[in-house]
Protein backbone atom coordinates (compact mmCIF):
# COMPACT_ATOMS: atom_id res chain seq x y z
CA UNK A 1 0.00 0.00 0.00
CA UNK A 2 1.24 3.51 -0.74
CA UNK A 3 0.90 6.58 1.60
CA UNK A 4 -1.95 7.73 -1.22
CA UNK A 5 -4.30 4.89 -0.15
CA UNK A 6 -3.78 4.76 3.26
CA UNK A 7 -4.95 8.77 3.52
CA UNK A 8 -8.04 7.62 0.82
CA UNK A 9 -8.29 5.11 3.53
CA UNK A 10 -8.34 6.27 6.49
CA UNK A 11 -10.67 9.23 5.12
CA UNK A 12 -13.36 7.07 4.49
CA UNK A 13 -13.60 5.69 7.84
CA UNK A 14 -13.27 9.38 9.03
CA UNK A 15 -15.91 9.98 6.59
CA UNK A 16 -17.79 6.98 7.63
CA UNK A 17 -17.58 7.32 11.46
CA UNK A 18 -18.69 10.82 11.06
CA UNK A 19 -21.88 10.27 9.21
CA UNK A 20 -22.72 7.37 11.22
CA UNK A 21 -22.31 9.73 14.36
CA UNK A 22 -23.77 12.91 12.71
CA UNK A 23 -27.02 10.56 11.96
CA UNK A 24 -27.76 9.24 15.77
CA UNK A 25 -27.09 12.53 17.05
CA UNK A 26 -30.21 14.11 15.06
CA UNK A 27 -33.18 13.57 17.67
CA UNK A 28 -36.43 15.04 17.54
CA UNK A 29 -36.42 16.26 21.10
CA UNK A 30 -35.03 19.75 19.17
CA UNK A 31 -38.32 20.33 18.42
CA UNK A 32 -40.43 22.54 20.70
CA UNK A 33 -43.93 23.73 21.00
CA UNK A 34 -44.49 26.96 21.66
CA UNK A 35 -48.02 28.57 22.80
CA UNK A 36 -48.92 32.07 23.53
CA UNK A 37 -52.30 33.01 24.27
CA UNK A 38 -52.89 36.57 24.91
CA UNK A 39 -49.33 38.50 26.36
CA UNK A 40 -48.02 34.80 27.76
CA UNK A 41 -46.13 32.25 26.13
CA UNK A 42 -45.78 28.58 27.26
CA UNK A 43 -42.88 26.59 25.64
CA UNK A 44 -42.85 22.70 26.10
CA UNK A 45 -40.38 19.96 24.62
CA UNK A 46 -42.04 17.70 21.87
CA UNK A 47 -42.25 14.64 24.04
CA UNK A 48 -44.57 16.00 26.68
CA UNK A 49 -47.15 14.35 27.31
CA UNK A 50 -50.10 17.00 28.75
CA UNK A 51 -53.55 18.18 28.05
CA UNK A 52 -53.46 22.24 29.23
CA UNK A 53 -56.46 24.77 29.31
CA UNK A 54 -55.57 27.98 27.99
CA UNK A 55 -57.65 31.24 29.05
CA UNK A 56 -58.57 33.72 26.16
CA UNK A 57 -61.24 36.31 25.39
CA UNK A 58 -64.11 34.20 24.20
CA UNK A 59 -63.30 31.04 26.93
CA UNK A 60 -60.74 28.12 27.20
CA UNK A 61 -59.03 26.39 24.41
CA UNK A 62 -57.83 23.01 25.14
CA UNK A 63 -54.40 22.02 23.80
CA UNK A 64 -52.97 18.13 23.73
CA UNK A 65 -49.31 17.04 23.29
CA UNK A 66 -49.12 13.30 23.24
CA UNK A 67 -46.47 11.32 21.35
CA UNK A 68 -44.70 14.37 19.20
CA UNK A 69 -48.09 15.04 18.30
CA UNK A 70 -50.18 18.28 19.63
CA UNK A 71 -53.41 19.30 18.65
CA UNK A 72 -56.64 21.50 20.27
CA UNK A 73 -59.43 19.11 21.41
CA UNK A 74 -61.79 21.92 23.00
CA UNK A 75 -62.45 25.25 22.65
CA UNK A 76 -65.09 28.23 23.53
CA UNK A 77 -65.06 29.72 19.62
CA UNK A 78 -67.92 30.16 17.87
CA UNK A 79 -66.53 27.55 14.36
CA UNK A 80 -63.85 25.35 15.67
CA UNK A 81 -61.59 25.99 13.19
CA UNK A 82 -58.96 25.51 15.75
CA UNK A 83 -60.40 21.88 16.49
CA UNK A 84 -60.90 21.06 12.53
CA UNK A 85 -57.35 22.00 11.29
CA UNK A 86 -56.26 18.30 13.37
CA UNK A 87 -52.93 17.62 14.80
CA UNK A 88 -49.40 19.02 14.29
CA UNK A 89 -46.45 17.13 14.40
CA UNK A 90 -42.97 18.79 12.25
CA UNK A 91 -41.20 22.43 12.56
CA UNK A 92 -42.68 25.34 11.09
CA UNK A 93 -46.70 23.98 11.55
CA UNK A 94 -49.01 25.90 13.44
CA UNK A 95 -52.76 25.75 15.19
CA UNK A 96 -54.54 29.26 15.93
CA UNK A 97 -57.53 29.79 17.20
CA UNK A 98 -58.46 33.60 16.84
CA UNK A 99 -60.78 34.28 18.66
CA UNK A 100 -59.83 33.07 21.98
CA UNK A 101 -55.99 34.45 20.88
CA UNK A 102 -54.31 31.09 21.49
CA UNK A 103 -51.35 30.42 18.79
CA UNK A 104 -50.15 26.93 18.66
CA UNK A 105 -46.74 26.07 16.74
CA UNK A 106 -43.48 24.23 16.72
CA UNK A 107 -40.73 25.70 16.44
CA UNK A 108 -37.66 23.52 15.04
CA UNK A 109 -36.48 21.49 12.85
CA UNK A 110 -35.57 17.40 12.01
CA UNK A 111 -32.48 17.15 9.75
CA UNK A 112 -33.06 17.16 6.24
CA UNK A 113 -37.00 18.71 7.07
CA UNK A 114 -37.70 21.97 5.08
CA UNK A 115 -38.45 24.99 7.33
CA UNK A 116 -40.72 28.25 6.92
CA UNK A 117 -37.70 30.34 5.35
CA UNK A 118 -37.54 27.52 2.29
CA UNK A 119 -39.28 28.49 -1.08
Amino acid sequence: MKIIDLTALSLAIFLTVFSFLSAISIRSDSLEILIQAGDKEWIYPIDSQISKVFEGPVGETVVNISSGIVSVSESDCSEKICIQSGSIHSGGQWIACMPNRVFVTIRGKKEGELDGEAY
